[in-house]
């Protein structure tokens, strides 16, 4: 039996198509009197956009957090309440600045140190290739050497197998 011809019920009905209205589309009904209206536009305003917090957007992480990251959250939150004075800004960089200077001295004597370190073992690696090359041209001229003895040495058994065979053949004739 084919399933269009079942009598009875549908078991499982097809979900309707719901549409959700878009919030941009939509109408806004402002009272007629301006001062309501620029006030209910404010409050719309004030709604529809939320300063997004940068440390609440930021994923979670592993790293440990610095010495300042406190500071730098309590003054995000004052700043979010007041606008602070240049003086205000100033007073609260100044400290960190001074520690980024003294990082940075610091970094810049340690590559100092390194650099150093760095010199001294290119020079050992040139000196080490150096007597490596000397090495490599001492055993090349070994190795002739060895290959010329063996030669010699092949060459003394041939003969000394020659001269064995022809005095033998003299000694039966």
């Amino acid at each position: 039996m084919s399933k269009r011809s079942r009598d009875g019920d549908v078991i499982v009905a097809r979900p309707g198509f719901h549409t959700v209205p878009n919030p941009l589309n939509r109408r806004l009904e402002w009272p007629n009197t301006p001062r309501k209206r620029q006030m209910l536009l404010m409050q719309h305003e004030a709604e529809s956009f939320v300063e997004p917090d940068p440390l609440r957007m930021a994923e979670p992480t592993r790293k440990r957090d610095a010495d300042f990251d406190i500071e730098i959250r309590h003054l995000h939150k004052r700043l979010r309440a007041t606008i602070p004075t240049a003086e205000e800004a100033i007073s609260f960089l100044v400290p960190h600045m001074k520690r980024l200077r003294e990082v940075y001295m610091q970094s810049k004597s340690h590559n100092g140190l390194l650099l150093q370190h760095l010199q001294a073992l290119k020079g050992a690696y040139y000196k080490t290739k150096g007597k490596n090359q000397e090495l490599l041209k001492h055993v090349s001229e070994y190795r002739q050497e060895i290959n010329g003895l063996r030669r010699q040495l092949a060459l003394a058994k041939y003969r000394l197998a020659m001269t064995d065979t022809t005095s033998k053949a003299a000694m039966f004739q």
